[in-house]
């Protein structure tokens, strides 16, 4: 059963992907629902959820009972193809998946947090990256000595489109005094400090940002 379920995942992603936003959209149209909750059983490695949910404004949960498609590495794979090919939804998707793999795994959490970001759901990142420091105030990141810099950048943004410019300010300063080469943050203190008028300050460290990149 588990290679069958394995061999339906591959051809589902490697045969028959460009057909499910097709079917998708066919479905959408058939049904005329475009919100809502939509829940996919049996949904494999989930390419369906994933079409409905970037063709419409459905909350699409996907549940399969194989272990495969719950797979946490396989699923952060996903998330950063899919955010490659400028999928971002999908990419959010994977992430989730991925999450739910291993609900104590900080490192999913961040990278939840920070895909939210992108989206502009900042109540979600910050929701996120309170998560994650609530598993390890350092999750781990790769490539990096201790992944606190990163969470506390992530965390800062999440402020900043908030409107709470001086948190962000708070937090992207520890972030720049733990890691002094991390560019985002210094850019996300100048506009934190812009926002709240300290226009010199903020010049320099968004100038600084800039030449860290």
């Amino acid at each position: 059963m588990k290679k069958s379920a394995e061999g339906f995942a591959r051809i589902a992603r490697e045969v028959f992907a460009p057909i499910y936003p097709v079917i998708a959209e066919q479905g959408l149209a058939w049904s005329g629902i475009r919100d809502g909750l939509c829940l996919d059983l049996g949904s494999g490695p989930g390419l369906l959820s994933v079409a409905l949910a970037e063709k419409s404004d459905l909350t699409v949960i996907a549940l399969d009972a194989d272990p495969a498609s719950r797979d946490t590495a396989a699923a952060t794979r996903a998330a950063a193809m899919a955010l490659f090919q400028q999928r971002p939804l999908a990419a959010a998707g994977y992430l989730h998946r991925a999450h739910r793999a291993s609900p104590k795994d900080p490192s999913a959490l961040v990278n939840l947090a920070a895909m939210a970001n992108y989206l502009g759901r900042y109540d979600e990142a910050l929701a996120f990256a309170n998560g994650a420091e609530a598993i390890s105030p350092a999750p781990p990141v790769p490539g990096e000595v201790s992944g606190r810099p990163t969470l506390l950048t992530i965390r800062g943004g999440a402020l900043l489109g908030l409107d709470r410019a001086r948190e962000a300010e708070k937090v992207l300063r520890e972030a720049i005094a733990l890691q002094p080469d991390l560019s985002e943050a210094y850019t996300g203190l100048g506009f934190a400090l812009g926002e709240q008028e300290k226009c010199d300050e903020a010049a320099r460290f968004l100038v600084a940002g800039r030449y860290r990149d």
